[in-house]
């Protein structure tokens, strides 16, 4: 099961949380860790929302379900950023940063990541109010998104190609040295 991470942000922490039943026994207040799960949405800095991290997430489980299998957590279903968590790392965005689109200024990147969208696919993938939410010109970021996605799409091939030529030089030149070496 996986996410539609191109337009939604996942990011785990601990959240302090009282424990009622241990702070009547105790006498005194007593807090837990609780692992949680904010989301928040590209283009929206309205909409924020935490659930436990081991918690079902509704449509995942429901999908999950109807295939068959069991109950998916935000656990589960964002796992390379829970992982992350878990470990101490920084959590990774599924993507390209902001950072590596040569069509942006950056006063526009900075923008952006201030409205939650922090890749090239979350800009391509912006329609509607949250597109709105670019002001003049956001049309036009969402089409060189695109452009520059669908133009590194075709550039993947040839790049493959290319490391290929290059091993398969070297190995040409390994058999070579070989067979002088042999002769």
């Amino acid at each position: 099961m996986n996410a539609n991470t191109n337009v939604i942000n996942a990011v785990f922490r601990n959240h302090v949380v009282p424990d009622e039943q241990s702070s009547k026994k105790a006498g005194r207040p007593i807090f837990v860790d609780m692992e949680v799960c904010d989301l928040t949405f590209p283009a929206n800095t309205k909409t924020k929302a935490t659930f436990p991290a081991h918690e079902p997430e509704p449509n995942a489980t429901r999908e999950s379900m109807a295939a068959g299998g069991g109950v998916v957590t935000y656990a589960m279903l964002y796992n390379q950023q829970y992982l992350a968590f878990k470990d101490g790392n920084t959590q990774p965005l599924s993507g390209t940063p902001l950072s590596e689109a040569p069509f942006l200024m950056e006063g526009k990147r900075r923008e952006l990541i201030a409205l939650n969208v922090k890749t090239v696919e979350q800009l391509a993938s912006l329609d509607g109010t949250p597109l709105k939410q670019l002001g003049m010109g956001g049309r036009e970021l969402k089409n060189q998104a695109q452009a520059y996605l669908d133009n590194a799409s075709g550039s993947a091939d040839v790049t493959n190609l290319a490391s290929q030529v290059a091993a398969l030089t070297q190995q040409l030149a390994e058999e070579r040295r070989l067979r002088e070496e042999y002769m």
